[in-house]
């Protein structure tokens, strides 16, 4: 048996009694012509499911009870290293279903032991919130559910890097405006999470994400492609002791320069480079500054002694 993972690694948490008795038992994969692709059934807290043949694409997931259908899903299915995963908006039906059932459904990924726990059906309901939006912005129907738990996960991640979900939920907004293919979407989100976890501003970080390739000539391919490393080269700008707005400022300074971003870090480290120098030829100046304002200081003494002399005199004639 090949066990039912996802990006959601969805888990249903059963009594003993409810497990015996499998009020959820049969399930069944089709593909949309209804030739059947996969079938399994639900022991204790997991799916097990029989992939028939290799397969990847959208398909019908139904989950049947003694007295029939309960309900059937629309999900994508993909098997990488014996592993099926399915995704979908509609596991947020599944959700519900299950959950006026009576049953307990929670959801995890790989690594649930080392992140906290947030409120996870909450924020699939505020991501599948978006869908409109980002169907304005170009995303077709069919990518966003395909990528549907890819984008609860990134807000997860975001949540999780201190943002509040509002926060979060504009990131992908701007995460989707940038990129509507999605295929970068993880990158932009990270990126997002290393200029927080840098210490950036929120104000400065969204300065960032609303950097468009087009404004400076630049290949929206390579400009995605690039993506983390400009957010590097901001960071590295701020860590300099550059002020966030003037670091943004020479970052586009930089990308406007060089539009095939291949150069971008070295005219990056060049400013960084004249800004040391800078602060360097001001501590010099400042120093010396100070030396004349010791040398006057001295002068001021030598006349008050001078005078001091000349006092004497006076009283000894």
């Amino acid at each position: 048996m090949k066990k039912l993972a996802t990006i959601l690694l969805i888990s249903l948490s059963l009594s003993l009694a409810l497990a015996l008795e499998l009020p959820f038992g049969q399930l069944t994969l089709t593909d949309d012509t209804g030739r059947l692709i996969g079938a399994g059934k639900l022991v204790y807290d997991n799916f097990d499911l029989d992939l028939l043949q290799g397969f990847s694409g959208f398909a019908t997931l139904t989950i049947s009870q003694r007295d029939g259908t309960v309900g059937s899903f629309e999900v994508m299915v993909t098997e990488t290293n014996d592993v099926v995963v399915i995704s979908g908006a509609e596991l947020i039906s599944l959700r519900d279903t299950l959950q006026a059932a009576g049953l307990e459904f929670e959801v995890w990924r790989e690594d649930a032991d080392d992140i906290a726990r947030v409120d996870i059906a909450g924020i699939e309901a505020a991501v599948w919130a978006l869908e409109a939006e980002a169907l304005a912005l170009g995303v077709t129907a069919e990518l966003f559910q395909a990528e549907f738990t890819t984008l609860v996960w990134a807000t997860v991640d975001l949540m999780e890097a201190g943002l509040s979900q509002a926060e979060a939920l504009e990131v992908l907004r701007q995460t989707i405006a940038t990129d509507p293919s999605l295929r970068e979407a993880t990158t932009i989100v990270a990126a997002k999470i290393d200029l927080t976890e840098a210490g950036l501003s929120v104000a400065a970080a969204q300065a960032f994400l609303a950097l468009r390739a087009d404004a400076f000539g630049i290949d929206h391919r390579i400009f995605l492609q690039e993506y983390s490393t400009l957010a590097a080269a901001l960071i590295d700008l701020v860590e300099a002791g550059i002020d966030e707005a003037t670091a943004l400022a020479l970052l586009t300074e930089a990308m406007g320069r060089d539009p095939s971003l291949e150069e971008v870090t070295t005219i990056v480290a060049k400013f960084i480079d004249q800004r040391e120098a800078q602060r360097e030829d001001d501590d010099y100046h400042n120093d010396d500054d100070d030396d004349d304002d010791d040398d006057d200081y001295d002068d001021d003494d030598d006349d008050d002694y001078d005078n001091d002399d000349d006092d004497d005199d006076d009283d000894d004639r």
